[in-house]
């Protein structure tokens, strides 16, 4: 089995050259049962891509290839492009190289548009729909599409067969990511923020131009502290230094944030970590308990430039609560703050911006 991250060429043709860790890759190689030959390889980390990948496969000759597509595009309007010719470059090179095996594909980017996907990409045998945890280890064992298997699209003659949702599963009973074919030293570069962790999946809240609701679910499954705290270990013992919470807003359910974070605290380990987080319950106190548990970098979404856009949005918080929490981060040293907006939002006018 060879599992890839997408390439999408940033170091080749971007103004950003970092890799993000393939978490759901290490997650999904943690479920499946011991004895396949596996191997990790992340085109966007080789520098001698795609000629040293054609002699990989040809060396390896992998019996299934198992791509994940994170990000379809860079969402920059002063970079727009896409990645999907990078990949349909990788799959026939792969079709080519070994034409005989079975490659399949999962992640956000492909489940956005897994139907119109799969009309295209005419080399992929099957593709999952969004989270593959349970789907993907169920094919490898008997690695033939069918209707009885959750979560995936594949074809029958002209016929595109989507056998439904895959089943949601309490993240405490899967097994937690396996860092070993993709070695973590490789990704802690300049980004502090490329190697993640999830503590949760699923968000309730309706802001309109969000997707997570749409890939996680707006049923929230909760990873307990205490399997979070053991996640962190396992990076401190490999040499991380920092991670990323990989949830849409990880402060929401606030109680087992707290929870988390005390366990964090508690554990007294060498690492630094970040979240996005939600301003409408952050006070003087989660602060501070988020401080002593290692956070340092805090990630405030405005999405628009003014309260009314925000408002439009449906943003389940106040500019004021947002310029709030900012002020009591910056009071505590080395913290970092990002903010993001989205220019030109419903309602927004030049006065707003300016």
């Amino acid at each position: 089995i060879l599992l890839m991250p997408a390439p999408t060429g940033m170091g080749r043709h971007s103004v950003h050259s970092g890799a993000n860790y393939p978490t759901a890759l290490a997650q999904i190689a943690a479920q499946l049962e011991p004895g396949h030959d596996i191997r990790g390889y992340d085109p966007d980390l080789d520098a001698e891509y795609p000629t040293s990948f054609v002699s990989m496969l040809s060396d390896f000759q992998p019996e299934l290839v198992a791509i994940g597509f994170r990000i379809f595009d860079t969402t920059l309007s002063y970079e727009p492009r896409s990645y999907l010719p990078e990949l349909e470059e990788g799959l026939r090179t792969i079709r080519q190289a070994v034409p005989e095996t079975i490659i399949v594909i999962g992640g956000s980017g492909f489940s956005f548009f897994a139907k119109p996907l799969m009309e295209r990409l005419v080399e992929v045998d099957v593709g999952f729909y969004l989270a593959g945890d349970r789907s993907f280890a169920a094919f490898v064992k008997n690695p033939v599409p069918r209707r009885d298997l959750p979560g995936i699209l594949y074809r029958e003659g002209d016929e595109l067969v989507f056998t439904g949702p895959p089943e949601k599963v309490p993240l405490d009973e899967l097994a937690p990511p396996s860092f070993e074919y993709f070695p973590v030293s490789d990704y802690m570069k300049e980004d502090v923020t490329a190697i993640g962790l999830e503590s949760k999946r699923g968000c309730k809240m309706k802001c309109v131009p969000c997707v997570y609701p749409f890939l996680m679910g707006d049923t929230t499954l909760l990873k307990s502290p205490a399997r979070v705290v053991q996640e962190v270990e396992e990076l401190v013992r490999r040499g991380v230094t920092s991670f990323f919470f990989l949830d849409s807003i990880f402060n929401l359910p606030h109680a087992h944030a707290q929870g988390i974070c005390h366990a964090l605290r508690e554990a007294r380990l060498p690492i630094k970590w970040g979240a996005f987080l939600n301003a409408a319950r952050f006070d003087q106190e989660q602060r501070d308990l988020f401080y002593e548990a290692g956070c340092r970098r805090y990630y405030f979404s405005f999405d628009g430039v003014s309260p009314q856009a925000m408002k439009n949005w449906k943003r389940p918080v106040k500019w004021e609560q947002q310029r709030r929490a900012i002020r009591l981060v910056k009071e505590m040293p080395d913290n970092y703050i990002h903010v993001s907006f989205l220019f030109g939002s419903p309602g927004e006018t030049l006065a707003d911006l300016a």
